[in-house]
């Protein structure tokens, strides 16, 4: 395989993408990747800052502490990727489905998630302040140890969400359906939070 410089244009991604799906310590920083199929590629610690990866296939990819700040990931596909320790700070991430996603101290702060999918994803220690979760699925979701503080969660389904020991600070759940919500009362800063007692 060719030797890369440290910034690939769209040419060499497409190339690596059909050999050996290599993408770790790569700099793909604001580069167009919209509707690429990178999934399964091994992208830890890439640089996708401000990166467009408009519906990109990213399922079961593994970007493990991988710079995806200020990306547009909106209608991506992330089902079953690991993103640990993963930056999305300010990311767009609305109507993407995250399905399954190892998102576990992964920092979404400010990011965009509107509608999104987070059935069954593992959100523990994420930093979620401010975050955009209106309408979003999280059935099942893991937040365990999540700072939710000032998070969007209006209309968002969170049946069966596990939120032991999660800050809720100034976290808004207006119309959004919790039953079945788990550890609520494990919590931190309840009271604080709009829409939840």
């Amino acid at each position: 395989m060719p030797d890369y410089p440290d910034r690939l244009t769209l040419e060499q991604v497409k190339q690596i993408s059909k050999i050996s799906k290599d993408f770790g310590y790569k700099n793909l920083s604001k580069m167009h990747l919209h509707r690429l199929d990178l999934s399964r590629c091994y992208l830890v610690k890439a640089n996708l800052s401000e990166a467009d990866l408009t519906a990109a296939d990213l399922s079961e990819a593994d970007l493990r502490g991988a710079n995806l700040s200020g990306a547009n990931l909106s209608g991506a596909d992330l089902r079953d990727a690991d993103l640990n320790e993963a930056n999305l700070s300010g990311a767009n991430l609305s109507e993407a489905d995250l399905r399954g996603a190892n998102l576990t101290g992964a920092n979404l702060s400010k990011a965009n998630l509107r509608g999104s999918d987070l059935n069954k994803a593992s959100l523990v220690g994420a930093t979620l302040s401010g975050v955009d979760l209106s309408g979003a699925n999280m059935r099942g979701a893991i937040l365990r140890k999540a700072n939710l503080s000032g998070a969007n969660l209006r209309k968002a389904v969170l049946e069966g969400a596990d939120l032991n020991e999660a800050d809720l600070y100034d976290t808004d759940f207006t119309e959004a359906l919790l039953k079945g919500i788990l550890h609520v009362e494990m919590a931190k800063n309840v009271q604080n939070a709009k829409g939840l007692i």
